[in-house]
């Protein structure tokens, strides 16, 4: 695979499609944002889509965490953050580490 998300940045929405199928401390989702210097913009919503992903671990769920902070430490308002088509076992994960706190998780809807 040659890159693994794609970013679409529309005004202060951050969409990011996750095109690898695991989530497990690579950070390729943190050094994409860096190298795009997104953290610099100001930003309201930053959207995750899920659909590819197969696999999260703790290290995984440590990325995330890192790109709420800091998110929100370089906007002057709250950033809302949307975990999207994601599938039902990456839901009980998320659900079990309270992901929930920090972003809205919404099933594929082919899942519920």
């Amino acid at each position: 695979m040659s890159k693994p998300v794609e970013i679409i940045k529309d005004a202060k929405i951050l969409r990011i499609q996750i095109l690898h199928r695991r989530i497990d401390g690579e950070n390729y989702i943190l050094n994409a944002l860096l190298e795009g210097d997104y953290f610099s913009s100001e930003v309201s919503l930053v959207e995750l889509d899920f659909e590819n992903v197969e696999y999260l671990n703790s290290l995984g769920i440590t990325e995330f965490i890192n790109i709420h902070r800091k998110f929100n430490a370089s906007n002057p308002e709250s950033v809302e953050f949307k975990f999207i088509n994601v599938d039902a076992h990456i839901y009980g994960i998320l659900e079990l580490v309270e992901m929930h706190k920090i972003a809205e998780i919404i099933l594929k809807k082919s899942e519920g």
